[in-house]
């Protein structure tokens, strides 16, 4: 299952360095099912180079046509417990987005009432709290503090346990994302709305304003069609990756549940730290979730591979390796090496963002950078 979330990001990432919509994870995955081009080139061929790999490294020769029947059952099963996965997790998502948009309306509409003087106090509080430059700078960099908070139990107590805090943070930005998305659109259909009725004449103006104010306080957007439109494409786009991510982690983390309930059984018994190998790993694979969880950090991961005249490849070529890398080992009953391959991408991702700093810092932006996705964000 995490070859094919591999293959997913791949599919995500390589979309958004095509300068074109990124799609959602589930549509991702449905589009490398296809036959026969995307099945055989992520299905069949990580099978031969096992296969290959098997018979020349081994003296075990399994009939070829019996192992390929099986694996091929074992890889759409697996994509079918995926796809349950996903739709689960976005149908829980988006419910409770939906009941957080609706609830933060309601709360608007009745502080234009009575209760508007409690409120503008409230408001003014949390405005001057909001202004001191300490949460400025948390707010601006939310990774400092989902860093200080994993990395400590992942290297001091447990990995489990910082990976959980990665999947709570993953899953509170794409709450945030899909709530904006929710009220653009909630936010686009009333203008239409009003839009259509000033056409027939009944005066939209002091109609509409109530209902658009508290969309208002929600979205910091223009009032152009366009801009709204761009503005929750990029959110929904945005939510779709990080889902991807998350469910990604998740994985991850579910691997090491059998290791927590050993370690939670011997609480008390005397503890000791992490293994280096255990903790190295999970270190890089929350880098990956603070540095690789936007589609936009595969503008500045590009690799020249010798030989190929200057040619560039992105994240998704990470993605692509990773997931062979996890396919064949999981035929060769590894499935943990998965979590080698996650990590490699997470060191690489902030190896990246540091010399891309660094560039910043001295003016040597990449052109590629400026013009990928320079309309939506």
């Amino acid at each position: 299952m995490v070859a094919i979330m591999f293959f997913g990001m791949m599919r995500q990432t390589s979309a958004w360095e095509c300068d074109s919509s990124v799609p959602s994870i589930l549509s991702a995955i449905e589009s490398n099912l296809g036959l026969p081009k995307a099945f055989m080139f992520l299905c069949f061929m990580p099978i031969l180079v096992f296969f290959a790999f098997l018979i020349s490294m081994t003296e075990q020769k399994p009939p070829f046509g019996t192992f390929l029947l099986v694996t091929i059952i074992c890889y759409i099963v697996a994509n079918g417990l995926t796809i349950l996965l996903i739709l689960s997790s976005k149908l829980f998502l988006y419910a409770v987005a939906i009941l957080h948009v609706f609830i933060k309306r309601r709360w608007q509409s009745w502080g234009n009432g009575a209760q508007s003087a409690f409120l503008r106090q409230f408001l003014s509080f949390s405005f001057s709290f909001q202004s001191l430059k300490i949460v400025q700078m948390l707010r601006n960099n939310p990774n400092i503090i989902v860093a200080a908070a994993t990395l400590p139990l992942v290297c001091l107590v447990h990995p489990a346990i910082g990976l959980v805090l990665l999947l709570l943070s993953h899953a509170f930005h794409a709450h945030s994302n899909l709530c904006s998305f929710l009220a653009a659109s909630f936010r686009s259909i009333t203008q239409k709305k009003d839009l259509y009725k000033s056409k027939m004449g009944d005066g939209p103006v002091l109609l509409s304003k109530s209902k658009s104010d508290g969309l208002q306080q929600l979205l910091p957007m223009d009032d152009s069609p366009t801009a709204s439109k761009s503005f929750t494409d990029s959110q929904l786009e945005l939510f779709d990756y990080r889902h991807g991510i998350m469910i990604l982690h998740l994985l991850s983390t579910l691997m090491f549940v059998p290791s927590l309930v050993a370690w939670l059984q011997r609480i008390g018994m005397g503890q000791n730290f992490p293994w280096f190998i255990d903790s190295a790993i999970c270190v890089g694979v929350i880098l990956h979730g603070l540095f690789g969880s936007q589609p936009n950090v595969s503008c500045c991961i590009f690799f020249k591979l010798p030989g190929w005249r200057g040619r560039e490849v992105g994240l998704s070529f990470l993605y692509l390796v990773g997931g062979y890398y996890s396919f064949v080992s999981s035929m060769a009953l590894a499935p943990y090496r998965a979590l080698y391959a996650m990590a490699v991408i997470g060191y690489i991702c902030f190896i990246s963002r540091i010399i891309e700093r660094r560039n910043m810092v001295r003016g040597d932006i990449s052109s590629r950078r400026s013009r990928k996705h320079s309309h939506r964000h």
